[in-house]
């Protein structure tokens, strides 16, 4: 079980274990559950340097939340937007999810510009391709529990409908993909 966390400033991160020969995995992995995002925690464990600095913890109370980082709520939009589109791809051929909520606990309502994405409940998308490649904008509302809202700007790209009929014969047989 690991938590990365990062340094007061943001310039390095560093990885928290939850060794399987601590004392109690449980009460180690509930304790972390109760963190949010910007706790300041302080922890006693030993440290190690694999692919980065490593702090493994064995013993069952290992790190006491000491406070948090006050962010502004533009500092939090960035942080989401960041989030939100690592998790959106840029080319489609199916239907797929957007997310509807993110850090902070903020919630993203989602519309499109194009019925070549049409998204519905729970940010449930419905593609339809065409027989030309389309770019279509996607914009969410991302809401803060504070009543805060900004938003995010999304283009991906519908690919047109295959008309190869080799292509089709592959994806009709399970091996073949949806691009030419």
């Amino acid at each position: 079980y690991n938590v990365v966390c990062y340094s007061k400033d943001g310039g390095f991160e560093v990885t928290l274990n939850i060794s399987r020969a601590a004392d109690d995995q449980t009460a180690l992995k509930a304790k972390v559950a109760e963190l949010n995002v910007d706790d300041v925690i302080t922890v006693v464990g030993w440290g190690e340097w694999y692919n980065g600095l490593q702090i493994t913890v064995t013993d069952s109370n290992p790190f006491t939340k000491t406070g948090s980082v006050k962010k502004t709520d533009e500092q939090k939009f960035a942080a989401i937007k960041e989030e939100v589109t690592e998790k959106i791809k840029t080319t489609v051929a199916d239907n797929f999810t957007l997310p509807v909520s993110a850090t902070y606990d903020s919630t993203i309502t989602w519309t499109s510009n194009n019925a070549a994405i049409a998204v519905g409940d729970k940010g449930a998308c419905k593609v339809t391709c065409g027989s030309e490649d389309v770019e279509v904008t996607l914009t969410g509302t991302i809401s803060l529990p504070s009543g805060a809202k900004d938003t995010i700007t999304v283009k991906v790209t519908v690919n047109k409908v295959i008309t190869s009929s080799i292509i089709k014969a592959k994806l009709a047989a399970g091996t073949g993909t949806t691009s030419e």
